[in-house]
């Protein structure tokens, strides 16, 4: 579950993995859920929210001793203010099937597609020169309806009959009363039949296996939003606290649309920031934030089907059914793998808590910065894998049969707590001997 515990867009930098990058709102860690997958963003695959970014700094490789934890690139974005005019906009984005060309694998009518993608911002003075606000919000929804080619039992499969693998005649076989309940994951076969030749390589047999082709909805809803305060204390003190919050949810279909998995992703960083300029020379700057990041994986199969097939106990989806095909997540297999995701009922929160105080002092041709930064992570994960059960079958003749290979259940999950402590402290002076060195 972890692996698609965040889809925000991924880069690497100078041959890195992209799991090395930092991404740093506001001077705070902005992270996804997992160690695994730290690029923050929604269901979407989007990072929502760009009319509220000031600014935005990426540096790779030559940058200075005050950035740290990891050694990909160092991707820093500051949020937008308010000032002495009010300012704002609003606007919405829309996309739908209305204007689309069929894709090759769609079925002869467009599969639906609708995308709204929305938002408004506004900013301006609470006490001029004193006291300021701003505010953005972004939203965004899907309905698209996926292509899908799924390799299912055939229709004389269905009714207990098999190829036989010399002749391609169908033979009767036994079928399990279980099997022919767990025959309802797979929408009836609407495609061409899958063929082979026979061992003696002289004739082409059908293999009990056909293409299903249609179409499955995916939706997608996604909000963002931000705020932020700030407050000029006087000349030599200013001080901002922010507050970003990302919450998602995705429903999409597997490559068996009778296979749902559902994704609910949260993500928040709060911070607090004071500067205090000692001098002209000596400025301070001391932050305190919190980064927090939820991630829930479910898989399931839609009610109709769930009423016919039988699952491990009650009240949840069928187990994973695998027919002559490998039993790790996500797997291959000759017929569609079929049943809820292997990864369901997984759940993370993650937690960062950071505090960090930057020094600058500035002498001759001498720029000399020093810092202390310090962050609690916490994380709390409950990853079993088969918490519904997956069952696997060497061949299309022993599931209907009802003859299992392995059955793999893990009826209870130990949730894990991980705890650690980074501590950090640098020094640098930036010497320029002359203007150009």
């Amino acid at each position: 579950g972890t692996s698609s515990s965040s889809v925000g867009s991924m880069f690497s930098a100078s041959g890195r993995r992209p799991q090395d990058n930092l991404f740093l709102l506001n001077g705070i860690e902005y992270t996804g859920a997992s160690l695994i997958n730290t690029t923050p963003g929604g269901t979407s695959g989007q990072l929502l929210g760009i009319d509220g970014i000031h600014e935005f700094n990426v540096v790779t490789d030559t940058y200075s001793a005050s950035y740290g934890k990891r050694d990909g690139a160092q991707v820093s974005i500051s949020t937008t203010g308010g000032t002495n005019a009010l300012h704002g906009s609003v606007y919405e984005f829309l996309r739908n099937s209305f204007f689309d060309a069929r894709n090759y694998f769609d079925s002869p009518r467009i599969p639906e597609f609708q995308r709204n993608n929305f938002g408004a911002s506004l900013g301006g003075p609470i006490k001029k020169d004193k006291l300021f606000l701003f505010g953005n919000y972004e939203g965004y929804r899907q309905n698209l309806g996926e292509s899908i080619v799924t390799l299912v039992p055939d229709s004389q499969a269905r009714l207990g009959n098999v190829p036989d693998a010399t002749t391609g005649i169908y033979k009767p076989t036994a079928l399990s009363p279980i099997s022919a309940q767990l025959l309802n994951l797979w929408p009836v076969a609407n495609g061409p039949e899958i063929t082979q030749l026979n061992p003696a390589g002289t004739l082409v047999v059908p293999t009990g296996i056909a293409k299903y082709i249609g179409t499955a909805p995916q939706h997608i809803r996604e909000d963002f939003g931000t705020s932020r305060f700030d407050y000029t204390i006087g000349s030599a003190d200013t001080f901002n606290t922010i507050y970003t919050i990302d919450d998602s949810y995705a429903s999409s279909p597997s490559a068996d649309p009778y296979s749902y998995v559902n994704e609910n992703l949260r993500e928040q960083v709060l911070s607090l920031q004071e500067q205090h300029v000692f001098s002209p020379r000596l400025v301070n700057v001391a932050r305190a934030g919190l980064s927090r990041s939820t991630f829930y994986f479910y898989g399931y199969v839609p009610a109709a089907q769930q009423a016919l097939t039988p699952s491990v106990r009650p009240g949840v989806p069928t187990y994973a059914v695998v027919i002559s095909g490998s039993t790790a997540s996500n797997g291959a297999s000759s017929i569609t793998t079929a049943g809820a995701n292997v990864g369901s009922n997984n759940g993370i929160t993650r937690n960062l808590y950071t505090f960090d105080d930057h020094a600058y002092y500035t002498i001759g041709k001498h720029t000399i910065q020093a810092g202390v930064w310090l962050q609690r992570l916490e994380s709390n994960d409950n990853l079993a894998q088969d918490q519904y059960g997956q069952v696997s079958f060497a061949s299309l003749s022993t599931f209907l049969n009802g003859t299992i290979k392995t059955f793999t259940y893990a009826p209870v999950t130990t949730e894990l707590g991980w705890r650690t402590l980074f501590a950090d402290a640098f020094v640098e002076d930036t010497w320029h001997i002359t203007p150009t060195f």
